[in-house]
């Protein structure tokens, strides 16, 4: 079963999404947490990257965490993905 959670930042849905992936034994990806690894491979928080990509006007980023999403979505079973568009790309 694939199993999608989206919501507005700091709502609870990535805490909720790891309660429910536990329970039912289940992987648990996150969009966040993809956003969070490209940061770090920028040397940035999260925070400073977002403003970068804004201030530059680069949505490369954007598409890149979707197929991400697509990729584990294709490769994966019994999961639990939190993201506001995961639903759209799993």
């Amino acid at each position: 079963m694939k199993i999608t959670i989206g919501g507005l930042s700091g709502t609870g849905t990535s805490t909720i999404g790891r309660m429910l992936a536990k329970k039912l034994d289940y992987k648990f990806e996150s969009g966040g947490n993809i956003a969070r690894q490209m940061a770090s491979e920028k040397g940035m928080t999260i925070e400073e990257y977002d403003k970068y990509l804004l201030d530059i006007g680069d949505t490369s980023s954007d598409f890149y965490r979707d197929n991400m999403q697509k990729e584990f979505g294709k490769s994966n079973d019994n999961f639990v993905l939190e993201s506001r568009l995961g639903w759209f790309n799993v």
